[in-house]
């Protein structure tokens, strides 16, 4: 296990919260994979949207604290060892891929499937784009900026999404290579 410094941060709630670690960190993401593809099987598309669900910081880790949360998945101290990650990289990934679904949308395809599941809440959006950038996937990265495009069609307050998930920058490939095939 590589040594980390912890940094601490308080939330709302005023209780200090550190970073939970990267195993438990990849079991919270590879479960958050699991409940997505449950949703999908059920059809509860209300679940991937602004509905009491908060799976953002599980499901699309960035670097960055929260107010409710504030470092349990901050995965500032764990980047480089999670970028090595494969079981980590690759539910992030199909995360993505699942959310895209539920929003109505594949990224594979880069095309929509579904216009009445289209969603726009900002936060999801902002977390899962920003995680693709930071774990190192650019094909899923421009992909999803594909998606959120898709979305901001007739809202455009999505428009500091897009900046938000560096829409415009092109992530280095992370070291394991893991990334979104494109659908040929």
């Amino acid at each position: 296990m590589n040594a980390c410094v912890v940094h601490h941060s308080t939330p709302t709630n005023g209780a200090p919260m550190a970073f939970i670690g990267t195993e438990q960190l990849t079991r919270q993401t590879s479960l958050q994979t699991t409940l997505f593809k449950d949703w999908i099987v059920q059809a509860k598309w209300r679940n991937f949207w602004g509905s009491g669900e908060h799976f953002d910081w599980w499901a699309f880790p960035i670097d960055a604290n929260s107010d409710q949360h504030g470092d349990r998945y901050n995965v500032t101290p764990a980047i480089d060892e999670l970028r090595n990650n494969a079981v980590f990289l690759e539910a992030v990934l199909e995360n993505a891929q699942l959310l895209s679904i539920g929003l109505g949308y594949s990224l594979e395809a880069g095309q929509v499937i579904d216009p009445a599941r289209a969603d726009k809440y900002a936060v999801r959006l902002f977390k899962c784009g920003r995680a693709l950038h930071l774990w190192g996937m650019p094909v899923a990265h421009r992909a999803f900026v594909g998606c959120v495009e898709y979305l901001l069609q007739d809202h455009p307050k999505l428009a500091k999404t897009l900046a938000g998930i560096r829409a415009d920058e092109t992530p280095e490939l992370n070291p394991l290579g893991v990334d979104l095939v494109i659908a040929t």
